[in-house]
């Protein structure tokens, strides 16, 4: 059997969030061990699934940090203000499923292990499959303070990351080229880029973990509220395919996910000295 089906950005990260929780090795660390989520638009999605009715608007405002609008690349505007007072961006801990506000980044890394789980969003996935992140702030941000531990301790790095962020180049290619220092204008935020190894989940990824389906991307793209959109065919046996309609049915309709950004006049990282626009 075969459907084709269409995903929107927001339906998509969604899709991806529910994948990367039916994952064994995040079950095993959500009952037993240790999961941090950083900040990210598709990560906010993880932390939608985990905290289920618990998570609340307070959360959300500190779920995502940088984001590409229209206009620029920028910071969430209650992001910047929480950066403004602790240097650096929040992070959510889980300790067996809980949120739990007793340790920072750096303690929680020391006491994680190989059972226990990183997730990172990403920025770019290139034809290979492989991942990269941006890097806004001078100090490498969260996945630069934290890459070499997770790899050094052999944590578990779970990449969430959606179709629309393919590029048609290798990631380490593109990563060369780019800068805070190197790059003469921007429209907005500077930032570098950093090719990271981990467990990459999309949409394909999540389809499969799900249902058992299997996945061919077919196109990218769209217009009336479908820019970004993803397009699918999913194949398989008749259970995997209408089980795979069925969760699609369920997250159809999901909202676009919106922030507010602070206008550029007005902005409290230049006082910082943390990241470069423009």
């Amino acid at each position: 059997m075969k459907a084709q089906i269409i995903l929107t950005s927001s339906e998509s990260k969604r899709l991806i969030a529910k994948g990367v929780v039916a994952l064994d090795v995040v079950k095993k660390a959500l009952e037993n061990g240790w999961v941090v989520v950083s900040v990210g638009t598709t990560s906010m999605f993880v932390l939608k699934e985990v905290l289920g009715e618990d998570f609340s608007e307070e959360i959300k405002n500190l779920t995502v940090c940088g984001a590409i609008t229209p206009q620029k690349a920028c910071i969430v505007s209650e992001m910047m203000d929480f950066m403004v007072k602790h240097n650096h961006a929040k992070v959510w801990i889980l300790e067996k499923g809980k949120l739990q506000d007793r340790f920072t980044l750096q303690e929680v890394l020391r006491k994680m292990g190989k059972d226990d789980v990183f997730i990172k969003g990403a920025n770019a996935l290139d034809p290979q499959g492989k991942a990269a992140v941006f890097l806004g702030a001078t100090s490498g941000g969260t996945i630069g303070v934290t890459y070499g531990a997770i790899k050094a301790k052999g944590i578990n790095l779970i990449i969430p990351v959606g179709f629309e962020k393919m590029i048609p180049v290798s990631v380490y290619e593109a990563a060369k080229e780019t800068g805070i220092e190197t790059v003469d204008y921007s429209m907005g935020l500077r930032f570098g880029m950093l090719p990271v190894g981990g467990f990459v989940v999309t949409e394909q990824t999540a389809i499969k973990v799900l249902t058992g389906a299997d996945v061919i991307p077919l196109g990218c793209g769209g217009i009336n509220g479908a820019e970004g959109s993803t397009i699918l065919l999913v194949k398989g046996q008749d259970e995997q395919v209408k089980n795979t309609l069925k969760i699609i049915q369920e997250i159809k309709g999901e909202k676009p996910v919106e922030f507010k950004f602070p206008d550029c006049s007005e902005c409290p990282l230049k006082k910082l000295k943390i990241s470069k626009c423009w």
